[in-house]
């Protein structure tokens, strides 16, 4: 019996000794997860800091296209993202301010997607445009949606887009003032040493 007993202790230590390295097992691969999910996130936020410090001052030259059949000639337009924001060169002439900000997301070596949104001065939130984009290398290539309210009928036009990069974005010009060269100072006039006395009267 005494064999007995010992025998049945041995088998439970091992059991509980298996049973823990068992826990143990899926709270490591669970930690490994949480892990390799962290550095995928910071590789993903780098590159889009990245991708976002590439746009940062760039200027894009874009055809659209009436979409679904609508009425319309293709048109062309330049977009600058300058600041964190974005602006369309035609439809900053009829009241569409620069974006407040613009969201970036899929990035790869190559492409980045990107998204904002303009609202109409004046329009209470009315009228709006809503861009999504992506950006291949230096070409770029997206769709255009205009909300606008006439009266009581909401009215939406879409754009397809294709588009190149076609320079940086004006820096700008600094003040006369600098870029003038500083004025030449004249150095002090020493005067002359005196002419030594001899000593004979």
């Amino acid at each position: 019996r005494g064999r007995g007993r010992k025998g049945d202790s041995t088998r439970s230590a091992e059991e509980r000794t298996k049973a823990k390295s068992g826990e143990a097992k899926p709270d490591a691969a669970a930690a490994d997860q949480a892990s390799a999910a962290e550095r995928e996130l910071a590789e993903r936020e780098k590159a889009i800091q990245t991708w976002r410090a590439k746009l940062a001052g760039t200027q894009w030259e874009l055809q659209l296209t009436p979409m679904g059949g609508q009425p319309g000639k293709p048109e062309t337009d330049v977009l600058t993202f300058s600041r964190g924001a974005v602006g369309s060169e035609k439809l900053l002439k009829t009241g569409y301010p620069y974006s407040n900000n613009y969201a970036l997301y899929s990035p790869t070596d190559q492409s980045i997607a990107w998204e904002t949104m303009q609202l109409k001065e004046g329009s209470n939130e009315q009228d709006m445009v809503i861009w999504r984009g992506e950006v291949i290398g230096e070409t770029m290539q997206g769709t255009l949606t205009k909300r606008r309210t006439d009266g009581k009928e909401n009215r939406v036009e879409q754009f397809s887009f294709t588009g190149r990069k076609i320079a940086p974005a004006p820096e700008p010009t600094p003040p006369a003032a600098q870029s003038e060269p500083p004025t030449a100072v004249p150095a002090p006039e020493v005067p002359a040493a005196a002419p030594e006395r001899s000593g004979s009267s």
